[in-house]
C-alpha cells in the first residue's frame, strides 16, 4: 500500500493535481478522483496484469464509445507509469435507482440498454476473444479452489472438484450457443452510471464475444442487490419477450440457467478469495445471497445432476464462513 502511495504522489507532484481515493472494484486497479480546469476526471493506477486492467479497459470503451453508447473517453494513456486518466461520469451508478415503486422500470431500462448492445454489430470492430470452454473452465476453478478446501482434504477436494467439473463441461457441451454477441462479462447495477441522461458503461475491460444470456444473468442475479425470485423470473421474461424467437426460447432458457449457476460459483470462489487472500471482508455478507439464488436456479431441471452433486458437497453446513 505505501508502494502505490509513493507512486501516487509522484503522479501527483507532476500532473499538479490533489487526487481522491475512490472506492474500487474487485481487481488490482485503485481510483483517484481529481478536478482539473473546472473538469473532473478519474486517474487509475495499476501495476498488476495492466494488460486487461488497462490496455483492454481502454480498447473496449473506445469501441463502446464508437458504437454510440456513453463510456469513459480516455484523457492521457501513460501505461508504462503504471496509470491512465479516463473522464470521470460521475458517482451515481443504477444501483442506487433499483430500489422502491420504480425497481421494475429502472431494470427494465437497463434490459433495454443491453439488448441495443448486443444487437449492434460491434464485433467487427471489437478484437476480443471469444467465451470458450478455457473461459469456463477458469472461471469455475477460482471456486474450487477456495470453497472445496474450506471444507475437504486436499486429495477430497480434487475428486468433488472432478466431479462437478466433469458435470459442468457435460452440461456446457450440451448448450447451443450459436449465438455471439458482445459480452461485458460483469454487467450488473453497478457498473452502470447515471451520466448526463445516459447510462454509462465502466468497468468493461473483460469483454467476450459470446451468448447473449451471460450478461442478463449478471444483471438480474445481481447478489448484491436483495430482489424477489419472482421479480427475477419476471426480468427474464421480459429480455425472453423482447429479444428471442419463440423456436429459441427453449435452448436460451438452458443457456440462461447454466451460466446463471456457473457465474455464481464463480462470484462465491470470487468473494472468499477478496477475504481470503486479499482482507476485502466486505464482500463476505453477499456470500448467503449468492447461495439463496443458486439454489434458486438449480432448480431448473436441465441441471437436476449437478444440483444433487452441490447438495452432496456444498450443502449448508459447508457454505458458512468462519471469519
Amino acid at each position: 500500500m505505501r508502494k502505490v502511495e509513493k507512486f501516487i504522489s509522484k503522479i501527483s507532484e507532476d500532473l499538479k493535481i490533489k487526487p481522491r481515493k475512490i472506492v474500487g472494484d474487485a481487481s488490482f486497479r485503485s481510483f483517484y478522483r481529481f478536478n482539473k480546469k473546472g473538469k473532473k476526471f478519474i486517474l487509475i493506477f495499476c501495476t498488476k496484469n495492466k494488460k486487461s486492467n488497462l490496455y483492454n479497459y481502454i480498447k473496449i470503451n473506445k469501441i463502446l464509445i464508437k458504437s454510440g453508447f456513453a463510456a469513459p473517453k480516455l484523457i492521457e494513456e501513460k501505461i508504462k507509469k503504471n496509470y491512465v486518466i479516463v473522464e470521470d461520469l460521475g458517482l451515481k451508478s443504477f444501483k442506487t435507482l433499483l430500489s422502491g415503486k420504480k425497481k421494475l422500470k429502472n431494470y427494465k431500462k437497463i434490459i433495454d440498454l443491453l439488448i441495443k448492445i448486443q444487437n449492434k454489430n460491434m464485433l467487427k470492430k471489437a478484437q476480443i476473444p471469444s467465451y470458450s470452454k478455457n473461459f469456463l473452465n477458469n472461471e469455475t476453478k477460482i471456486f474450487f479452489d477456495w470453497f472445496l478446501p474450506m471444507n475437504y482434504s486436499n486429495k477430497k477436494a480434487k475428486l468433488i472438484k472432478n466431479k462437478i467439473n466433469k458435470e459442468i463441461n457435460k452440461l456446457y457441451s450440451k448448450l447451443e450457443l450459436r449465438d455471439s454477441v458482445f459480452v461485458h462479462r460483469d454487467f450488473h447495477a453497478e457498473n452502470l452510471l447515471i451520466s448526463k441522461n445516459k447510462i454509462g458503461i465502466i468497468d468493461s475491460q473483460d469483454a467476450v464475444k459470446g451468448h447473449k444470456s451471460y450478461d442478463l444473468t449478471s444483471l438480474i442475479d445481481d447478489v448484491r442487490i436483495k430482489s424477489s425470485e419472482s421479480l427475477r423470473l419476471n426480468l427474464l421474461n421480459f429480455y425472453i419477450k423482447k429479444n428471442i424467437s419463440k423456436k429459441e426460447i427453449k435452448n436460451f432458457k438452458k443457456c440462461y440457467y447454466f451460466f446463471s449457476v456457473q457465474r455464481l460459483l464463480k462470484i462465491i470462489g470470487i468473494f472468499i478469495r477478496l477475504y481470503k487472500r486479499d482482507g476485502k471482508y466486505k464482500y463476505i455478507k453477499y456470500i448467503p445471497n449468492t447461495w439463496k439464488i443458486l439454489d434458486e436456479k438449480l432448480k431448473y431441471n436441465y441441471l437436476d445432476e449437478l444440483r444433487n452433486i452441490l447438495n452432496q458437497y456444498c450443502n449448508k453446513n459447508k457454505r458458512k464462513i468462519k471469519i
